[in-house]
C-alpha cells in the first residue's frame, strides 16, 4: 500500500503476473497508478483463474479502464472481492459495472467508496437489481 509505482510499473507487474496461478489477493491501494496501466489490468483480470480479491484503491481508472476492466470482469468469474475504491469511476461506469456482475456466480462485495456520487447517483447504482453487496458513498 502507498507505494508509488506508477503507471508503467504497474504494467509490468501485471504482465509478470500474467502467468502466475497462485496469486488469490492484491492489493494496489495507493501506487499512483493512472490510466495507462488500464488495459495491462484488464488483461490480468481476464485470464487469471486465481485471482479473488483486488483493491485498487486511489489509481484512476479513466474512461477507457472503466470500459476494458467492465469487459474483463464479465468474462472472468473467479472475483470474490472488487475495491475500486476513489478511483473517480463515474456513476454511469459503476452502473456499467455493477451490471457486468449481475450474473457473478462468486462476487460477494464490489466497493465504490471515495468516489463522489451524489444522492441521485448513488441511487441510480443501487437500483440495478444486484443482490451483491455494494458499498458507496453513505453506506
Amino acid at each position: 500500500e502507498g507505494n508509488k509505482i506508477g503507471g508503467s510499473g504497474a504494467i509490468r507487474i501485471f504482465e509478470a503476473l500474467l502467468s502466475n496461478n497462485k496469486l488469490e489477493d492484491i492489493g494496489l491501494n495507493l501506487a499512483e497508478i493512472d490510466e495507462t496501466a488500464s488495459v495491462s489490468f484488464a488483461k490480468l483480470i481476464e485470464s487469471t483463474s486465481s485471482l479473488k480479491k483486488i483493491s485498487y484503491q486511489g489509481n484512476i481508472l479513466g474512461s477507457e479502464g472503466a470500459e476494458v476492466v467492465t469487459k474483463a470482469l464479465q468474462k472472468n468469474q473467479s472475483f470474490t472481492l472488487l475495491g475500486f475504491n476513489n478511483t473517480k469511476l463515474t456513476a454511469s461506469q459503476a452502473v456499467r459495472m455493477v451490471q457486468s456482475l449481475l450474473l457473478h456466480p462468486c462476487m460477494e462485495s464490489l466497493v465504490l467508496l471515495g468516489n463522489g456520487y451524489s444522492s441521485a447517483e448513488e441511487e441510480r447504482i443501487r437500483n440495478v437489481d444486484f443482490k451483491k453487496i455494494v458499498r458507496l458513498n453513505t453506506l
